[in-house]
């Protein structure tokens, strides 16, 4: 970490100590619009002591001594949340550099959906460290896949999971996890039913919600009734909305058992590769109807995280404006992204399949929502090359353009993770006894999704970055 980034951590974590320091301090944010997922007030005040909101409303009494910050013309919304991360996939990222990003962007809390404990827990910790400039952290700690694990370490994949062989195995699995203090527990794809169902069933006993990928041994109404709270990047959920959706499950059961000695990830990309887009070809409304009734009546939430589902069309790496934000990324890390985004470019040509993938994603949304199915914005970043904190706001416009409207996009990014995550008691809307996490915009985000980058202050845990702040921040994480 060269010099200047450190003065400018020090010179902010100085000045957040010293508000640590007085945990009642009092601000009040003033006639601002505020919107979240469950009201629209005009010229209403905000007030907080230290890290808790005490009051809202339009006829708010001003403490006495209380700091003023003037939101007129402005527009106030919960903090956000990216809700799929993957805080330890590049190493040499770092969270000295993520952290800042993601309270630069307006996001205060974060979900680690796949990392090792002896990395994600202290990472975890540091966030939680006092005068940490950093969002909330919820980890999932390792994939709990299969025998045969996708992230094992092999071919260019990070090591990332833990392998289940029966269901005694998964059940103490889940229960080690759960001893290590993890916050919730995903399943992964090369699963069993058996073991799939164990795993779930055993994690809804001591109270961790559960996401997942759909396995490719299974069917996502199975997956849905088995126990899961979740699924992310809408996996294998085109399976499932095929006409021939059974036919196909059996065909996926019998590759995987003729697969049985092959790596696990190159397994899972070859199904991928010979059945995904078949299915989207044949995609029958009244049994995805079915489907996502069984979703939305069993309460599984969605993270369709379009800006990995759309790579191969939107090709977000390879445009300039985008790769303007790696500026912001240890030198390390800028070499090769820079490098490997220009080599994306050239290999990764448009196809039938990317088109077909995107396509179907996107029609897959207003489907999920208007069939009751709660969604969630997450990223997957930093894979795909995906700078984190920007890559929200980019997630949030492609929610827009597949058609969410701008305020359930932005439910999407705030109420329905704190949802998710069974803290909407504590965080996710604006009220009193709720966190002091806040984003101040200088525009109306209900006019142009893309207003969510127009950022005056950020406000984590009651502790205040301004626009100034927030600058100096970026400013210093920028290599020389």
């Amino acid at each position: 970490m060269k010099l200047k980034f450190i003065w400018t951590i020090l010179a902010l974590t100085l000045a957040g100590c010293a508000a640590d320091i007085t945990q009642e301090r009092v601000t009040a944010i003033t006639g601002a619009t505020l919107l979240d997922a469950t009201q629209q007030i005009g010229n209403a005040t905000v007030v907080f002591s230290g890290d808790t909101i005490t009051a809202v409303g339009t006829n708010v009494s001003i403490p006495t001594g209380a700091t003023v910050i003037d939101g007129a013309g402005k527009f106030l919304i919960p903090g956000l949340w990216d809700a799929h991360v993957h805080l330890s996939y590049y190493p040499d990222l770092g969270t000295d550099h993520s952290y800042p990003l993601f309270i630069a962007n307006g996001i205060t809390a974060v979900r680690d959906t796949g990392g090792l404990l002896d990395i994600v827990l202290p990472m975890r910790e540091a966030a939680r460290s006092p005068g940490a400039i950093a969002p909330r952290v919820y980890v999932a700690g390792p994939l709990v896949d299969g025998a045969q694990r996708v992230y094992a370490g092999l071919n260019g994949r990070p090591n990332i999971s833990v392998g289940i062989n029966s269901p005694e195995e998964a059940r103490a699995q889940i229960d080690a996890l759960h001893a290590a203090g993890v916050d919730l527990i995903k399943l992964y794809e090369m699963n069993t039913h058996e073991n799939f169902a164990a795993a779930a069933a055993r994690a809804n006993e001591l109270g961790l919600p559960v996401t997942s990928h759909v396995p490719l041994s299974m069917d996502t109404m199975e997956a849905a009734i088995a126990g899961i709270d979740g699924i992310e990047h809408m996996r294998n959920l085109e399976q499932s909305c095929a006409a021939d959706h059974e036919a196909r499950l059996q065909a996926r059961r019998q590759v995987l058992a003729d697969g049985k000695n092959e790596d696990g990830g190159t397994l899972r990309s070859a199904i991928h590769n010979q059945f995904r887009t078949e299915a989207i070809k044949l995609q029958d409304a009244e049994r995805c109807n079915e489907v996502i009734a069984t979703l939305a009546r069993e309460e599984v939430f969605q993270t369709p995280t379009l800006t990995v589902n759309t790579i191969f069309t939107e090709r977000l790496f390879s445009q300039p404006h985008w790769q303007e934000t790696f500026v912001y990324l240890p030198p390390v890390v800028q070499e090769q992204w820079a490098t490997g985004a220009t080599g994306f470019a050239r290999s990764m040509q448009r196809s039938e399949a990317g088109e077909a993938l995107t396509a179907w994603s996107y029609s897959m949304i207003p489907m999920l929502h208007d069939g009751g199915v709660k969604i969630m914005a997450g990223t997957d970043n930093p894979i795909g090359f995906l700078t984190p904190g920007f890559s929200l706001h980019e997630e949030l416009a492609f929610l827009v353009k597949a058609g969410l409207t701008p305020m359930e996009a932005l439910t999407a990014a705030t109420l329905r993770p704190a949802e998710f995550m069974r803290i909407a008691d504590k965080t996710g809307t604006v009220g009193p006894g709720k966190w002091a996490d806040l984003v101040l915009l200088d525009a109306d985000p209900r006019a142009n999704i893309l207003n969510t980058q127009r950022i005056n202050t950020v406000i984590k845990a009651g502790r205040v970055f301004d626009r100034a702040a927030l600058d100096r921040l970026l400013e210093g994480l920028k290599s020389e």
